[in-house]
């Protein structure tokens, strides 16, 4: 019969083997995407951990959102998102210049060198400020300098973006805090946060 040949025998032996050997395989690749399963999910845990601050920070400020006009410049509508500044929004809640200041110095140096950007190239340029022009002294793409903005308006940053043509966004700091003339005390507090920077503009 043909389960008694040695030839039959010895290939229904190595089917056998290759089917055990393969259902290792896969024994192990499970084992190790179980691994790197929990491996990501300590991970996420750690990140949230580290969100959890600037969660409630953007709770505070919730209140503080951008408001829609329109307006026009002979036949070009100009569409200006205005950051509306509520008692919530940071010049207005904070009693002091000195807690203004410790305000400025929680922030991140690559975003305290965005907003010391902005304002020095609104004085130089005297033409409204693009993410392009930001990002050109700064040798930072376009991209991150949006992100850059976008935490400091979410934070309660006092710059404003203004829709241009439908299509430009112009960047400025809005007029109420450059008359506080801060400008060198926030220059102060980055050369404290990198004491190797000689200059900055």
């Amino acid at each position: 019969m043909e389960q008694n040949d040695p030839l039959f025998q010895e290939n229904v032996r190595n089917s056998f083997k290759k089917v055990k050997e393969h259902i290792n395989e896969l024994e192990n690749e499970i084992k190790e995407l179980k691994e790197l399963i929990s491996i990501k999910n300590k991970e996420i845990i750690t990140l949230n951990e580290e969100r959890r601050p600037f969660l409630r920070d953007n709770e505070e400020i919730s209140e503080n959102k951008p408001v829609l006009e329109e307006s026009s410049i002979g036949n070009k509508g100009v569409y200006s998102f205005i950051h509306s500044f509520t008692k919530q929004s940071l010049v207005k809640q904070l009693t002091s210049i000195d807690d203004l200041m410790t305000k400025f110095q929680q922030l991140p140096r690559q975003e305290l060198l965005v907003f010391l950007t902005l304002q020095h190239l609104e004085n130089e340029l005297k033409h409204p400020i693009t993410y392009f022009d930001i990002s050109k002294p700064l040798k930072l793409s376009e991209g991150c300098i949006r992100t850059y903005i976008s935490n400091l308006i979410k934070k309660g940053f006092p710059i404003l973006k203004n829709r241009i043509n439908n299509r430009i966004i112009a960047l400025s700091v809005d007029k109420n805090f450059k008359n506080l003339n801060l400008k060198q005390k926030l220059e102060d507090i980055y050369y404290g946060l990198d004491q190797n920077q000689t200059k900055l503009f």
